[in-house]
């Protein structure tokens, strides 16, 4: 008879979460007894609950994936299987470990698929070897990542201090960066979040590919505009794909005449 694996799931995306909980609410052979939505709290519910197998997310606040390793006794160890937005390039490394991860997002097949392979390495690897070479494993796909993204010019998420901690904000959601002061109002089609950081120096870390700049306190991503707008009184506006307009400073149209070729009428 199979083992039934008592899994717990560490991650900070409720859409990742869930779409966990429906996979492994599918298969008979593992029970899910808990979700920890940070790394402080993942330790001490790992601790408390003992699970065979955590599904661990690699980039979170207040503690990554590394650090709640690090945290943990050996006697609280358990199977790891990551569940990561590392680039595919980074991730190749996993592939030579006796470990297993997923990509957000998780493919149910592939998820079964990462059970099996964490199964049979409790199974037949001493846990302290095993969380050793996670620990290197991560430092190094931590640090290749962050050479990725500096290589490219560009910062992959956006961190939103909350209440309770902090909160991802994924750029490719982001349409608009208006300063305000000290902070900047980072919007999506859907809400707005208020950052404590300079435009001018948020704007550093950005891609110049993705997004522009079209006045001295906004920033816009390029793919977001879906109308360039002639005013009678003169000047141009840009509409975005939420229906927000926002007007382009004089000595910046020369940025948004480049986004495509002006129409000569």
């Amino acid at each position: 008879m199979t083992e039934r694996l008592r899994a717990m799931i560490v991650d900070d995306e409720p859409l990742a979460v869930r779409r966990l909980q429906i996979a492994l609410g599918e298969m008979p052979d593992v029970e899910l007894i808990g979700v920890a939505w940070d790394g402080g709290a993942a330790v001490r519910l790992i601790q408390a609950q003992t699970p065979d197998l955590i599904f661990l997310d690699v980039k979170m606040p207040i503690m990554n994936g590394l650090e709640v390793l690090s945290a943990l006794p050996a006697s609280a160890r358990p199977a790891v299987i990551f569940v990561t937005a590392f680039s595919r390039f980074a991730v190749n490394a996993f592939e030579a470990a006796a470990v297993d991860y997923l990509l957000k997002p998780v493919e149910f097949a592939r998820l079964r698929e990462a059970i099996e392979r964490a199964r049979l390495s409790r199974q037949v690897r001493d846990a302290d070897e095993q969380i050793s070479e996670l620990l290197v494993l991560v430092a190094d796909l931590q640090a290749a990542d962050a050479e990725q993204g500096a290589a490219a010019g560009q910062e992959t998420d956006l961190w939103v201090a909350e209440k309770n901690g902090a909160k991802r904000v994924p750029l490719q959601s982001v349409e608009l960066l208006a300063a305000e002061g000290d902070y900047v109002r980072i919007h999506t089609a859907a809400r707005s979040h208020l950052m404590r950081e300079r435009l001018t120096v948020l704007a550093e870390r950005l891609s110049h590919e993705d997004f522009v700049r079209v006045h001295r306190s906004a920033l816009v991503k390029r793919s977001a505009i879906q109308q360039i707008i002639k005013r009678r009184a003169g000047g141009l506006q840009l509409v975005l794909q939420s229906g927000r307009i926002v007007s382009v400073g004089r000595s910046f149209e020369r940025h948004v005449r480049r986004i495509k070729r002006w129409p000569s009428t």
